[in-house]
């Protein structure tokens, strides 16, 4: 072993006296919670965004995949009525928060780890100034808020590393079953942390103070035995509190991919796209700590849960989308925590600088947006609101949300996305007669029909991949163009 790397891996923080403590997290955290509130973005990110507003808005307290994020929301609502904060306001200080808390987390699984009050802090600034946490903790987006729990499970997986028992094993497997409540991949978390404890304990030396091999079996069946059954029993759990949910509905929706999974010869994009970009510099750093002849076994649990990982993110982005490293959250940790042993402190906190620069350049090219300041004004102006059903745009639903305009609109992403997802042509008649149907219904309840500038630009772009809907529509209704100052669209009606 390197000297570096000993001086990492080998307790010198238990040595030394120097272990960080519990107001020391705390306090990092709020400086990166009050950082992402500072560039906290006016724009939504794709298509989740505005139905999360648009669920807080309504009073929608369910998800099909993430059972408790809507929840935490409404929860989260509650307490800040004073605040006086739109919901689109409030969905995006939650992502900020919860992105906090879960660095927080991260800082005290680093301390737990036996890295000291330098290392810690080095692992810190590499995971809360990465491209796509930061992004993430920036937009409205579930991610963020799931990032809080991401960061208890590692806690609580470095606590057990070094001093395994059954009930530090229930523990760690009730926080990986409480993310996968919060967010649907949350449920393979246990795949990454207890083969990460268990490739850890395989490269353990006799300097290390790590449990012998029996114990750790037993934490990990603990750990593993109950995230099953926080995964079994919650949507029954839930249910008793008035949620919806139902196990059933996340394979389901897993099934919908598989029907039609895309070929393998899109990897090597995906891991492009997907960890090594929005993950720079540690994304970069930890393939270099492969360069490395020790801790193979816990290098091998990286790169296999990496490749796990990509595939999952092929499957959930159809038509070859991107989502800015979503998915690899959970990795941070990991990937920091490789990366520490690959430069000396000095080049490591110019490393962060960079990360940090990278980051806000990042946000600030997303969240350029058109400068509409009289946009729901004109549509006012334009249409009649009160009897009239809008299909917009995200950047349109985002105006209209930020203004409260008490609106019947649907975003068009919607259709997009669920025609995307068709596997068959059958399915694609039945997505398209739905929508006839609700067409139909807003018109027999004398509703002029609006299809947003925004909305009709995805729909003849090809969002999705597919035209479908812009040839369903040129095919099936006379589309007559409306303008007022900025508000601009199409009035829809039936042939």
């Amino acid at each position: 072993m390197q000297q570096g790397e000993a001086d990492l891996y080998r307790n010198r923080a238990a040595r030394n006296g120097k272990t960080p403590k519990l107001w020391e997290s705390a306090l990092l955290a709020l400086a990166f919670g009050f950082l992402y509130l500072l560039f906290r973005q006016e724009n939504f990110y794709k298509l989740d965004g505005p139905g999360f507003v648009l669920a807080l808005e309504r009073g929608v307290h369910t998800h099909y995949a993430h059972y408790l994020y809507l929840p935490i929301l409404h929860g989260l609502r509650a307490f800040a009525v004073p605040l006086g904060l739109t919901d689109f306001q409030l969905a995006g200080m939650a992502s900020a928060l919860g992105t906090a808390l879960g660095l927080f987390f991260l800082h005290r699984a680093a301390v737990c780890a036996r890295l000291s009050r330098a290392d810690s802090l080095l692992l810190l600034l590499l995971v809360g100034t990465c491209p796509s946490l930061f992004f993430f903790a920036t937009v409205v987006e579930v991610h963020g808020v799931f990032l809080a729990f991401v960061g208890l499970a590692w806690w609580m997986a470095c606590r057990a590393m070094h001093a395994p028992g059954l009930v530090k094993g229930v523990v760690l497997g009730a926080a990986t079953g409480l993310a996968g409540v919060v967010h649907g991949s949350g449920q393979i978390l246990p795949v990454l942390l207890l083969s990460w404890m268990f490739c850890r304990r395989l490269d353990a030396d006799r300097t290390d103070e790590l449990c012998s091999m029996r114990l750790m079996a037993q934490c990990l069946a603990a750990a593993a035995g109950t995230h099953l059954a926080v995964f079994l029993l919650s949507p029954a759990i839930l249910v008793a509190f008035g949620l919806h949910a139902e196990a059933g509905s996340l394979f389901r929706h897993m099934q919908s991919f598989l029907k039609n999974p895309p070929g393998f010869s899109a990897l090597p994009m995906t891991f492009l796209h997907e960890w090594l970009l929005p993950y720079l510099p540690i994304s970069l750093l930890s393939l270099l700590a492969f360069r490395r002849r020790s801790f193979k076994w816990t290098r091998l649990a990286f790169a296999a849960n990496l490749g796990l990982y990509m595939v999952l993110s092929l499957l959930l982005l159809p038509g070859g989308g991107r989502e800015w490293g979503a998915y690899q959250a959970p990795f941070c940790y990991s990937a920091a925590y490789l990366a520490l042993s690959c430069l000396r402190r000095p080049l490591l906190v110019g490393t962060v600088a960079f990360s940090l620069l990278l980051s806000i350049m990042t946000v600030l090219h997303h969240d350029r947006a058109e400068l509409r300041p009289h946009y729901v004004e004109d549509l006012a102006l334009a249409t009649s609101v009160n009897s009239s059903f809008y299909l917009l745009g995200s950047h349109e639903v985002n105006d209209v949300l930020q203004d409260r305009l008490s609106l019947d609109f649907l975003p068009i992403s919607d259709s997009l996305l669920l025609l995307a997802k068709s596997k068959s042509k059958a399915q694609e008649t039945a997505v398209l007669s739905l929508f006839d149907q609700t067409l139909a219904a807003k018109a027999r309840a004398g509703k002029a029909i609006y299809l947003g500038a925004e909305a009709w630009s995805l729909i003849e772009n090809g969002e999705f991949k597919n035209h479908v809907l812009r040839h369903h529509l040129e095919e099936g209704y006379t589309m007559t163009r409306v303008q007022s100052g900025s508000f601009r669209a199409r009035r829809l009606q039936r042939n």
